[in-house]
């Protein structure tokens, strides 16, 4: 219930549901903490690396690599803004793409 909760907070929701999980896991025993904190950085990976790009490529039509390599450039150069902001970015850059310069390669 907390995981569920935590995840409607954006951006970092799921490190403070990743901290509350691993420190009540942890009053059980280390053992148990680890697990708890290994299969959650298994999932938030999984989510963002697999379904959160399908769901972008559903939703904006663009490719899922495209929005992988566009997060994780964003990402890297801007930090938190630039991951916020590259999807979208790099939708407009394709849609642009599309409208403008194919069109325009053609008539000539």
């Amino acid at each position: 219930m907390v995981v569920l909760v935590c995840g409607f907070i954006p951006l970092i929701g799921h490190f403070i549901g990743m901290g509350i999980v691993t420190l009540v896991s942890l009053t059980k025993s280390p053992t148990v903490a680890i697990i708890a904190l290994s299969s959650y950085i298994i999932y938030v990976q999984i989510e963002n690396y697999v379904i959160t790009p399908k769901i972008m490529r559903k939703s904006l039509a663009i490719p899922g690599l495209v929005t992988i390599i566009a997060a994780l450039l964003g990402t890297s150069l801007l930090g938190l803004v630039g991951g916020l902001v590259a999807v979208p970015i790099a939708a407009a850059v394709l849609l642009i793409i599309d409208e403008v310069v194919f069109p325009r390669a053609q008539q000539s």
